[in-house]
């Protein structure tokens, strides 16, 4: 009976032991700001929607500018494909301002009240996201986001987009707007997200890298870099930020520089051929391409650290270079020109 209680009394331990090492993490609230600054509604809506918002500072924030209704907005003609594309993937395109917090569409009469936010406290989820902004070389800015499953899941068919912003632009617009937060700049996945799986508790960690070339229109020291995950019907599952972007860290002293995995294609755009380059840890792994919709494309070993694809084959279009080995996963993507 002594020897059954002690037996009890271990397994019982193990379990508690198991509940507490995987447990869920508070899931991040992120709000999808869609604004313009030629927009007169917008003008008289967001100052309501930053004065709620202060009071909530853990909120993730990001503004894109559409180029509908107005298509000579400053920050839309900035980079006016990418704007509209995160605008049209939440069906929201031709009127501002709009707002999805956690992928969910909020009216802007809403935004004016803390309050919108108060059902998105308190949720929890499987996947922890960290996201590191860093130098990347003289001429870019390198971002790494680290998936880890810290409990089981059934997650599938998500998708991972990765805006950089400058939390705040000082520019006179039409619509008398002074001061603009968060504004979306740049996606390091390309015009759309990239369909991805998520590791499974115990899995290793999916792991995106990605690089974009600094423009003289940044603040630089302005910059941070967010990771949405999206399921399938849009909602978020997870999200997190960078810290402010410092031109003074050297990526290749640093603990992350370590920790990634060399991927490079290039030319991007790409006509016929895509040349690749990886480190050495990915020989004998498997590389696949993918549309942005997850269809695959294209797959084979990797033998080599530097191979040649023939991408003549491919319809126009972004497509997702993701390689992988049990250590870890890198994704990239590109565009098949005419």
């Amino acid at each position: 009976m002594k020897h059954f209680k002690l037996l009890f009394l271990f397994l019982f331990s193990i379990g508690i032991s198991s509940l507490l090492i995987a447990q869920e993490v508070k899931k991040a609230t992120i709000v999808e700001h869609f604004t313009n600054t030629r927009c007169s509604v917008c003008a008289s809506r967001n100052p309501g929607f930053y004065n709620a918002k202060k009071s909530r500072p853990d909120v993730i924030h990001v503004a894109y500018h559409p180029s509908s209704p107005y298509s000579n907005c400053l920050f839309s003609t900035q980079n006016k494909a990418e704007n509209d594309a995160r605008t049209r993937y939440y069906d929201v395109y031709g009127g501002t301002p709009q707002f999805a917090i956690n992928g969910e569409e909020r009216g802007s009469s809403a935004m004016q009240n803390v309050t919108v936010y108060n059902s998105f406290d308190n949720k929890t989820t499987p996947l922890d996201i960290k996201v590191n902004l860093y130098p990347s070389g003289s001429d870019s800015i390198g971002v790494n986001v680290t998936i880890k499953a810290v409990a089981d899941h059934n997650l599938t068919n998500l998708s991972l987009y990765v805006p950089l912003t400058e939390d705040t632009v000082f520019y006179n617009a039409p619509n008398g707007e002074n001061q603009h937060y968060d504004v979306f700049r740049k996606s390091f996945t390309g015009v759309n997200a990239i369909s991805f799986t998520a590791p499974k508790l115990g899995e290793n960690d999916f792991v995106f890298s990605a690089n974009v070339a600094k423009s003289q229109i940044w603040d630089l020291n302005r910059l941070s870099a967010i990771a949405i995950v999206n399921a399938s019907d849009l909602t978020v599952v997870q999200a997190g930020q960078s810290a402010l972007f410092d031109a003074t860290v050297s990526s290749t002293n640093s603990e992350l520089d370590k920790n990634r995995v060399l991927l490079s294609l290039y030319p991007n755009p790409s006509s016929e051929v895509l040349n690749v380059e990886v480190d050495d840890d990915m020989i004998g792994s498997f590389y696949t391409i993918m549309d942005i919709k997850g269809a695959l494309m294209h797959s084979n070993v990797i033998t080599q650290t530097n191979f040649s694809i023939n991408t003549s084959n491919l319809p126009f279009g972004q497509y997702i270079f993701k390689a992988g080995n049990r250590a870890t996963a890198v994704s990239k993507s590109f565009l098949k020109q005419k």
